[in-house]
C-alpha cells in the first residue's frame, strides 16, 4: 500500500490555522524571513488528527517558523491557531507539553547529563510527587519504563549510561526524538528529524513514526528538505514559498512537475516509485 493510503487519520482536526502571519521584524531577519521580514503571511490550513503532515519548500519559505508557531514556541502576530478546538495560547505550558512534543532541527545540551537522564526529562510534564527511584527524584517506575521503551525504539538504549555530550550527532538526534516520545504526546512536531542520520536510521525513524501513527493515532507534523522522504512518509504535504501556502494535499497532488519547478526554480523529473507507487523526484 502507498503512503497515500496508509493513514491513521480521522475526520477530526488537531490544528486549525486561520490567517496566520509572523514577522521577524527585520529585513535582515533569520532564515525563513522574506525581504520585508515576513516569514509567514495569511496562512490558513488544517492539520488532521492522526495524520502525518509534511511541510516542504525551499530555504526561507517559513517551514521552521510554522512548526514553532504550532509548538507555541512563539505566538502568531496575526491570525489564530487552535489546538483541539481551543486557542493554542490558552494552554498552560505543562498542559501543552502533555499533548505536543517539539523536536528542533539543531539542538545542544549544555549540562552534563547521561543519555538516560536526558531522555527521562520527557516525563517531566507527567511528574507525580513521591517517586524516589534515583535519578532526579521525581520519576516513577512507569516513567523509567516509558523512557527505556523510547530509547529502545531509537536503538540507543545501549548508550543509556553515556554522557550525551560524548555521543555522535546522529545518536544525539535520536535521543532528542526519544525524549519527545517519552512525553507520550498526541502531537509530535519534528524539524528535519533525519538531518544527522545515516540512510538506515532515516528509514528506521520513518518506520517508527508510521507505526506510532498507525497504532496510537499519533499526529505527526514534520519539516523536511527531502522531497522523496516526505513523499514516502507523509499522508499529505504542505508546500510553502516565501511564507505563502502554494499547495496542500496528498503527495501526488503536490509533487507535480510544474509546481515543483516553479517553486524550486529548477527542472525536475517526477515518476512513481516502483514499490510504493508514491511520487519520486529526481534531477534531470
Amino acid at each position: 500500500m502507498t503512503a497515500e493510503k496508509q493513514s491513521g487519520r480521522t475526520d477530526a482536526v488537531a490544528y486549525r490555522v486561520e490567517g496566520v502571519a509572523f514577522s521577524y521584524g527585520s529585513r535582515r531577519g533569520p532564515a525563513g524571513a522574506d525581504a520585508d521580514g515576513w516569514a509567514l503571511r495569511g496562512l490558513t490550513c488544517d492539520v488532521h488528527e492522526g495524520e502525518i503532515l509534511g511541510i516542504i519548500g525551499p530555504n526561507g519559505s517559513g517551514k521552521s517558523t510554522l512548526l514553532k508557531l504550532l509548538g507555541s514556541i512563539m505566538p502568531p502576530q496575526q491570525g489564530t491557531i487552535r489546538l483541539q478546538d481551543r486557542p493554542l495560547g490558552s494552554f498552560a505550558r505543562q498542559e501543552l507539553a502533555r499533548i505536543v512534543a517539539y523536536v528542533p532541527q539543531q539542538s545542544s545540551v549544555v549540562f552534563p547529563f547521561t543519555l538516560a537522564e536526558f531522555v527521562l526529562m520527557g516525563r517531566f510534564p507527567h511528574r507525580r510527587t513521591g517517586g524516589m527511584l534515583g535519578g532526579f527524584g521525581w520519576e516513577t517506575a512507569e516513567d523509567v519504563r516509558v523512557a527505556e521503551q523510547a530509547m529502545e525504539a531509537m536503538e540507543i538504549l545501549y548508550l543509556a549510561g553515556r554522557m550525551i555530550s560524548d555521543v555522535s550527532g546522529g545518536e544525539r538526534q535520536r535521543a532528542f526524538i526519544a525524549r519527545a516520545l517519552t512525553q507520550a504526546p498526541r502531537v509530535l512536531l519534528l524539524d528535519e528529524p533525519t538531518v544527522f542520520l545515516d540512510l538506515r536510521h532515516q528509514v528506521d525513524i520513518c518506520a517508527i513514526l508510521r507505526r506510532l501513527n498507525w497504532e496510537q493515532g499519533l499526529t505527526v507534523v514534520l519539516v523536511s528538505h527531502d522531497l522523496n522522504l516526505a513523499s514516502q512518509s507523509c499522508d499529505r504535504l504542505l508546500l510553502l514559498q516565501e511564507g505563502a501556502l502554494i499547495r496542500l494535499g496528498v503527495p501526488s497532488a503536490v509533487l507535480q512537475p510544474e509546481v515543483i519547478e516553479s517553486v524550486y526554480r529548477c527542472p525536475v523529473l517526477i515518476d512513481r516509485h516502483p514499490a510504493s507507487g508514491v511520487p519520486r523526484v529526481t534531477l534531470p
